[in-house]
């Protein structure tokens, strides 16, 4: 379904500006053009009735509804399907017009935008930072994930929005201080490193997300923590660093998911296999260059075996996210990052070089994750060290014609956009190596000199 551009004489209206600069402004990207509005109304509802305002805080809401599932009376004055643009009020929610840079939508509009498209993301952000400047941005992204992209759109072809596309189109101007993730599976390294501060173009300071798939994030219980009924004079209640606000966050799931294992059996299963953790992305340098001296240590050291024994294969030793049954993690391999370095360092049948830099690579990866938990599937989790994860695949045979590599075209230094459902250009793929020069030089180049022929660049088109 193409986009179509209603612009009604309303479109000129000129979007309200508010003088005053806020402490924060929480953009809440509400990709809802899919089956996650069948929480996303409710959660909602529970996000407007306990904001409260004048606590120096301003809640937008970019909200894309489904056909398929908008039935449901809207908390937003009643029931609609298109796209619409929201201020949280503490009452009913203020609806908004674009402005310039979202023309398309007014109060009496009925546009279908991309949520799946960056630029729809990019004039979201422009839109939030002209019209409600503030001292500190958050971006909030409400909908499905399966680690490598997120916010699938249903009436554009499911197209969705990846780590690689946000770096193509958003820039530095855009940046936000804490990017959020209540979709599932976005809590890995590459993500983390791709949007790290100082890179140049579209960055954050922290980010909060899950390694695993995950319920949506419980917002009576996060409002109530962040916008307590009554708060001291002279007091701010609202945490003041993106640190601070992340970490709230993940305390506060915590909370919740602790007493939700208590409760039925399916949802006790399904709540069982969730982690969530608050990234730090000033040590994601580090943490890369730990990991990619790792790497080069194990092209070197023919430790391969003992490597991928630590992993596990069928049935995995480390904490794995995702997994559901025996043998189902190697449709989607991400393994905890602080889990495989401890273990390499333990690991007395490795060299002492080798343990050595599994060491640097846990103290790296503690400094980076300020506040986690896994619960009861996770068994040994560490709170604040495990968290992140690192994709690690199996390069063994699926089937006797498949081999479990060919799946990962999507991990990638190069542009995917050519593949169904991918992207690539991952900087955490490209950084720190060079193509076509015969060394393994980072954490991309060990897995595809392990697990892939180099002749003509392989199933993936790299040649190292």
């Amino acid at each position: 379904m193409s986009l179509r551009s209603i612009l009604l004489a309303t479109s000129l209206m000129a979007a309200p500006a508010f003088a005053d600069e806020a402490d924060w402004t929480i953009l809440f990207y509400a990709a809802g053009d899919n089956s996650a509005e069948e929480s996303l109304m409710p959660d909602l509802a529970d996000l407007g009735e306990g904001f409260r305002p004048g606590r120096g805080v301003e809640i937008l809401v970019l909200v894309d509804r489904s056909p398929k599932f908008s039935t449901r009376p809207s908390v937003f004055g009643g029931d609609f399907e298109d796209t619409r643009l929201y201020r949280m009020t503490g009452g009913p929610a203020e609806r908004l017009s674009g402005g310039d840079e979202l023309p398309e939508i007014t109060k009496t509009s009925t546009f279908e935008a991309n949520m799946g498209d960056a630029k729809t993301l990019q004039r979201f952000i422009g839109y939030g930072k002209k019209h409600f400047p503030a001292k500190r941005y958050a971006l909030i992204f409400y909908s499905h994930g399966n680690g490598c992209r997120w916010c699938p759109d249903n009436s554009h072809d499911d197209d969705s929005l990846y780590p690689g596309e946000l770096s193509e189109v958003l820039t530095k101007d855009d940046s936000v201080d804490l990017m959020a993730f209540d979709v599932c599976s976005m809590g890995g390294i590459e993500v983390a490193y791709q949007f790290r501060p100082g890179n140049g173009g579209f960055q954050t300071d922290a980010i909060v997300a899950s390694g695993s798939a995950t319920f949506p994030w419980t917002y009576a219980g996060l409002v109530a923590r962040l916008f307590p009924e009554t708060v001291k004079d002279g007091e701010k209640a609202f945490p003041e660093t993106a640190l601070k606000l992340g970490n709230a966050i993940v305390e506060v799931l915590e909370v919740d998911r602790r007493q939700g294992e208590l409760q039925g059996e399916r949802i006790k299963q399904m709540i069982a296999q969730e982690s969530w953790a608050c990234l730090d992305l000033s040590h994601a340098n580090a943490v890369k260059t730990a990991v990619d001296a790792l790497a080069r240590q194990l092209g070197e050291s023919g430790e391969r075996d003992r490597i991928e024994a630590i992993r596990g294969s069928g049935k995995p030793a480390m904490l794995n996210y995702l997994t559901r049954e025996e043998g189902a993690w190697l449709r989607e391999p991400y393994f905890d990052l602080f889990d495989l370095g401890d273990r390499i360092a333990k690991d007395e049948s490795l060299s002492k070089r080798t343990r050595q830099l599994g060491q640097r690579l846990s103290e790296t990866v503690d400094l980076m994750v300020k506040s986690s938990f896994g619960l009861s599937y996770y068994d040994g989790f560490q709170d604040g060290k495990h968290g992140i994860y690192i994709v690690f695949p199996d390069g063994g045979a699926m089937t006797n014609a498949t081999k479990h590599w060919t799946r990962f075209g999507w991990y990638s230094p190069l542009d995917c956009r050519d593949q169904n459902r991918s992207f690539g250009n991952y900087a955490w793929c490209r950084d720190d190596a060079e193509a076509g020069n015969g060394r393994i030089e980072n954490w991309f180049e060990l897995l595809d000199a392990w697990f892939d022929s180099d002749e003509a660049g392989g199933s993936n088109g790299y040649s190292r």
